[in-house]
């Protein structure tokens, strides 16, 4: 009888083992689950925050305008360059001397295209370093999510790279009209033969006496008549970095060189796991956005 009683008691204590595992199993595993699932919207969040930013990157077609009036710009002195030269050999005083003050005109216009590009950078650096500043601070320091010792927090940016996207050339196509202007650029690899669009991140510089003078070209798609691609996210391995703005809770003071067209955000969102209940664990998420292509074609 005894015997009978212990085996009985045995297989009870068993049996509440067994369930107890079970449900500490299954416990964490919806937790785990829910950690998968969370992550996943932080992600989404992420991605739309950092679409949000590269929005601004191309407000009102500055980015496009900026590169037409750097063609523009190009196209005025090589022709003023070419009508001095002319003049010149024509022995014409006066004509010479007009030629001579429309060339040193649209050098000095481009100097002020230049400079207005520069500002540009400058503008739009400082626009996204505000805007991630302004999220960290309103972002949730509590945790969004808590059950059975598991704790998510808001995801924290850490850094922003701003930049553009691999393989997508400027939005200003080559003209017909200049022929002799057409061949050097061809010579110099400046355009792409297929698209005939001026290549991104280049120099475009003019020949001989005004080889002194700066010609930049930013990466942003073409409009197709009069549309223009939307602003989206991307894939975190076709971004090329220009430079860091934003690092370890804090701007940084270093500039591109180009005006940025896609921009690349690192976020930490911070969790507490049931088995350790001391210390954050960071899981890491990035989100890509590129902004909004050209809103005109630049023929």
């Amino acid at each position: 009888m005894i015997t009978r009683r212990k085996s009985k008691g045995n297989m009870i204590f068993l049996v509440s083992l067994v369930i107890g595992i079970i449900l500490i199993v299954a416990l964490l595993g919806i937790g785990f689950n829910y950690l998968l699932f969370m992550r996943a919207q932080s992600q989404y969040k992420a991605d739309s925050l950092a679409l949000s930013l590269a929005t601004r990157l191309n407000i009102n077609d500055r980015i496009g305008e900026i590169n037409q009036l750097q063609e523009a710009s190009r196209e005025l002195i090589f022709v003023s360059r070419q009508h001095s030269l002319d003049s010149s050999q024509q022995k014409s005083a006066e004509l010479s001397a007009l030629c001579d003050r429309l060339l040193t005109d649209a050098r000095s216009g481009h100097i002020l295209v230049e400079g207005e590009r520069q500002n540009q950078i400058l503008a739009t650096t400082i626009e996204i370093q505000n805007a991630v500043l302004e999220y960290n601070r309103q972002r949730k320091k509590e945790s969004i999510f808590s059950c059975m010792g598991l704790k998510i927090f808001t995801p924290e940016i850490l850094r922003v790279d701003i930049g553009r996207i691999a393989k997508v050339n400027s939005n200003v196509r080559v003209l017909d009209g200049l022929p002799e202007l057409t061949a050097i650029d061809r010579f110099n690899l400046y355009f792409d033969k297929t698209s005939k669009l001026y290549r991104s991140d280049i120099n475009a510089k003019l020949p001989e006496s005004d080889s002194d003078l700066d010609f930049n070209f930013s990466s942003l798609p073409p409009a197709i008549g009069l549309i223009g691609s939307a602003a989206r996210n991307t894939n975190e391995h076709v971004f090329v970095r220009y430079a860091t703005i934003f690092s370890d809770g804090r701007n940084t003071r270093e500039l591109p060189k180009q005006i940025p067209s896609a921009l690349q955000v690192y976020f930490a969102m911070d969790s507490i796991v049931p088995w350790d209940q001391s210390t954050k664990v960071p899981i890491s998420l990035v989100a890509t956005g590129t902004t909004f292509g050209a809103s005109a074609d630049s023929k």
